[in-house]
Formats: C-alpha cells, sequence, structure tokens
C-alpha cells in the first residue's frame, strides 16, 4: 500500500471547491462551475444527462 506521500489524489476534494468558490466570490463574480474549475486549474466539465 502506497504511503501517503506517494499517493496520487484523485479528481477534485471538496475542501478544495469550497475555497475556490471563496475565491471566486473575492473577485465579486458568481462561483459557477466554469469558474471554480478555472479558479483550480483542474478539474472535469460535468457529463451532460443521457
Amino acid at each position: 500500500m502506497p504511503t501517503k506521500s506517494t499517493r496520487v489524489s484523485r479528481g477534485v476534494q471538496v475542501d478544495d471547491v469550497w475555497a475556490a468558490a471563496d475565491g471566486v466570490l473575492a473577485q465579486r463574480k458568481r462561483p459557477t462551475i466554469e469558474r471554480v474549475r478555472t479558479h483550480l486549474g483542474r478539474g472535469s466539465a460535468p457529463a451532460p444527462p443521457p
């Protein structure tokens, strides 16, 4: 089992999303999915429903 220092993080963590949303709000902008992703610098767009 890999140690914490060698483990690769998968996806975006909830705390990161909240921090990014706060950062977008600090710029006096609405924290949309696209703006939060841009602020994070990672993440993927949600898949459209079938």
